[in-house]
């Protein structure tokens, strides 16, 4: 939430008049004693300027002021105009590029995951995949000023500040990045102010707007309470750089006047070569045991180089035909073996990694069995460099 919507402004006058104000959003104001004089309003220039012979004139923008003091009727009088436009000088709307955070294209704007936390970077980024990123705009400023039109842009620098940016196209000629649709939303929905998305940083939500298909919302008008969220659907292209970081920002149709980046989306393309992940099912083994058997451990070995990942999930049935409902040690067909946290295989590339099969009730008793391998050549959501190689899978079982 914010916490400088209002400054008191105190001034001590020259003849010891003191005075205090408080500038509200309007800020305008007029003031007259027996001892001072004061008219302020918004102005266009930080020069100071004045026609009296009877005030003296003091700018604000580092500009040499001229004008005179005299006393007249034992006063004597000073136009501080320069310095009331300097402390108006914040009353422009600043569009903040805040928050952002990078998500799967794996569900509607409520129910699709989020890649990673909060202004944080992603990695091993696959080309031709949809990649969605949401924006967070908040209006630190003092006014509403125009209704802004933002539209995405990306550099192609590990410095965000000042990389050369790029409107996304719609379809990308030598482009490195596109827009790219979804089949959960489409372009043109209202956004909403989803429940643990982006941290909350002004009063008020207004909607956004989600882009797949156009780089630029339509005109969304910030107050100074107002914040919004904005996702664009995005991929990189078959140009962009193997291994190269990228930046993004936003702007309105282009013009970054009266916006502030205090956060900026960086991703890490994949070294290429590798798709994000691969399956292998195994043929049905038979274990010969009219009752079936109890199901005890899992062996496997083989290499996982540095970032890669390597899953596995096991089914059973009684019968050869099925049916094969592939689970993981917690009885879901959301977890895997050899897949704690997202670590390297234990053991891999050493000696036989072990891990002991749950789910009792669901596999013992059973005589047929086959799994599931998982492959994965970055976090098993974007692509990487490297791969692994599974040279063998025990399934040790008992009658």
């Amino acid at each position: 939430m914010k916490k400088h919507r209002a400054i008191i402004f105190c001034f001590v006058l020259f003849l010891l008049s003191a005075f205090c104000f408080l500038l509200s959003a309007s800020f305008a104001f007029e003031s007259t004693s027996t001892n001072f004089e004061i008219h302020a309003g918004a102005v266009d220039s930080v020069a100071g300027f004045g026609t009296s012979t009877s005030f003296q004139n003091i700018s604000a923008g580092g500009q040499l002021a001229t004008g005179s003091s005299t006393v007249s009727g034992g006063s004597a009088r000073r136009l501080l105009s320069g310095v009331l436009y300097w402390l108006g000088g914040f009353f422009t709307p600043r569009y903040d590029q805040i928050h952002y955070r990078w998500r799967n294209d794996n569900g509607n704007e409520a129910s699709a995951t989020w890649r990673a936390n909060e202004d944080t970077q992603i990695l091993n980024v696959s080309k031709a995949t949809t990649t969605r990123l949401r924006f967070e705009v908040s209006n630190e400023g003092w006014r509403t000023g125009g209704s802004p039109q933002f539209k995405i842009e990306y550099a192609s620098t590990t410095t965000c500040s000042s990389g050369t940016y790029t409107a996304i196209p719609a379809i990308a000629a030598t482009e490195h990045w596109q827009m790219a649709t979804s089949s959960y939303v489409n372009d043109g929905d209202a956004t909403t102010n989803v429940a643990s998305g982006l941290t909350d940083e002004n009063a008020t939500f207004t909607a956004g707007q989600v882009k797949t298909t156009g780089n630029m919302t339509s005109a969304i008008t910030l107050t100074p309470q107002n914040f919004t969220e904005i996702e664009y659907g995005i991929l990189a292209t078959s140009t962009a750089n193997n291994g190269g970081t990228y930046c993004f920002r936003l702007t309105d149709n282009g013009s970054t006047v009266n916006f502030n980046y205090s956060q900026y989306p960086t991703a890490v393309l994949g070294g290429g070569g590798y798709q994000p992940i691969g399956t292998i099912e195994s043929p049905v083994f038979d274990t010969g045991a009219a009752n079936g058997v109890g199901f005890n451990f899992i062996m496997a070995s083989g290499t996982t180089p540095t970032g890669a990942k390597f899953r596995m999930q096991l089914a059973t049935s009684n019968s050869s035909g099925g049916p094969w409902n592939y689970l993981g040690p917690n009885c879901a067909d959301t977890t895997y073996y050899f897949d704690a946290a997202f670590a390297p295989f234990p053991g891999i590339g050493n000696s036989p990694a072990t891990q002991e099969i749950g789910c009792p009730n669901s596999h013992n008793n059973k005589r047929y069995f086959r799994y599931k391998l998982i492959l994965c050549s970055g976090d098993c959501s974007a692509g990487g460099s490297d791969t692994p190689q599974i040279d063998k899978i025990i399934v040790n079982w008992s009658p």
